[in-house]
């Protein structure tokens, strides 16, 4: 017999490091595909890539428009920014969070009518969810609507309003700025709308898109939540499976991390192809806990993790004001002196001394470097990487010999 025609065997076992497999339990390949069918839905538990798709866009787009709000917001003074370019910046931040919002909910859905059937009560609950959210939560409505405009009509250019800051706000800020959308450009480019026509005519004529956009995660987070119990319920119903295989390895009283393996060959002479999955005896034990009703599926939950500010947040901006002004300090005396003078050389060792460390000169160097990076790539309609990346190719060519000159 043929190695590709040999069929393959399954066994119950125990792997661990160095490398070490102990084949325990021989079982049969419906046994098997039992097993790896119930790791699938305990797998699914974890948080899916579309799902972090659409927090990461949302939390790219915050940072982005408070990066371009703060730019704006500097005056003249400091630059003269596209502001027709920024704007532009903005909005594809937002297709970017609408087309992984979009994807998020269409292959959601799709997966749940593929697993369980299109009329099942798994596929109706979370048509229910979507539902509730559109019913309940303009934001999620509105954003829900307003990528079917962007797809046939484009982008939406903002308006940028810029006016002086509220006399007793506090801000050094010699501009407030705020982007908007146009409400009759809306209505009037884009017949669609349906019963978000209603909302959007309620709207000022110029309203903020970022607050809808917030709205909007806070139903899709309701969303994610009903599907995650859905998914749960679908682990509870396999995870039997799973106990019994667990217990069969424990029974033998081996050692090692509980496996189930796939193989071919003669194992004995160790020419054998050999595929193991490990099992997470915890999360297995867990959701058996919950199945056999001595713990509630509410403890199977995680506490959600506080969301960390976007990266120009004011509140995040004073916690690092320390390490930045140390490096505007240096970079201010740089451009003063023109090249290491003294006079530089003496600002850099009174910082070091007041400090008692160089961290804080250094971390304040790269963060001001990496702030002027990104601002300049804006105003230019690159980004901060490929910027970079172009001084290294610039500067990259020191070591080789001029255009004419041999090779040494």
């Amino acid at each position: 017999m043929s190695d590709t025609a040999q069929p393959y065997s399954f066994s119950l076992g125990a792997y661990d490091e160095p490398p070490s497999v102990k084949l325990l339990v021989d079982i049969t390949a419906s046994e098997y595909e039992a097993i790896v069918e119930a790791l699938s839905t305990i797998a699914m538990l974890s948080t899916s890539f579309d799902y972090k798709l659409v927090e990461r866009n949302f939390v790219d787009l915050e940072s982005l428009h408070q990066f371009v709000t703060i730019t704006m917001s500097l005056g003249r003074q400091f630059a003269t920014p596209d502001h027709r370019q920024l704007g532009e910046a903005v909005m594809g931040s937002v297709v970017n969070w609408l087309t992984s919002m979009r994807l998020f909910l269409d292959h959601t859905e799709t997966d749940l009518k593929r697993r369980f059937g299109k009329t099942s009560e798994e596929a109706q609950r979370f048509k229910t969810a979507t539902s509730l959210a559109f019913d309940t939560n303009l934001g999620y409505r509105f954003l829900y609507r307003f990528r079917n405009y962007v797809q046939h009509c484009g982008l939406p250019l903002s308006h940028i309003d810029v006016s002086r800051p509220d006399p007793g706000s506090g801000t050094r800020a010699k501009q407030s700025v705020t982007l908007l959308l146009d409400r009759d450009a809306l209505l009037t480019s884009y017949k669609e709308w349906g019963i978000v026509k209603s909302d959007l005519e309620a709207m000022s004529p110029r309203f903020p898109l970022l607050p809808l956009v917030a709205e909007a995660m806070e139903g899709l987070r309701n969303v994610y939540r009903e599907l995650l119990d859905i998914r749960l319920s679908d682990a509870l119903n396999h995870c039997m499976v799973l106990e019994r295989a667990l217990g069969r390895i424990e029974d033998t009283g081996a050692s090692g991390h509980p496996a189930v393996f796939r193989y071919k060959g003669d194992f004995r002479r160790g020419n054998t192809q050999i595929s193991p999955t490990i099992l997470p005896a915890e999360a297995i034990r867990q959701l058996a806990g919950v199945a056999h009703g001595s713990a509630t599926r509410e403890s199977l939950w995680k506490e959600p993790e506080e969301r960390p500010p976007p990266m120009f947040d004011p509140a995040t901006i004073r916690e690092r004001f320390h390490r930045d002004n140390r490096g505007v300090q240096v970079l201010s005396t740089w451009l003063a002196e023109k090249s290491g003078t003294p006079a530089f050389l003496e600002a850099v060792n009174t910082i070091i001394a007041e400090d008692r460390s160089f961290e804080p000169l250094i971390t304040g160097l790269v963060n001001v470097s990496a702030l002027l990076a990104h601002m300049t790539a804006a105003a230019i309609g690159a980004t901060a990487e490929g910027l970079v990346g172009g001084l290294l190719d610039m500067y990259g060519q020191f070591d080789r010999p001029a255009d004419g000159e041999p090779a040494a």
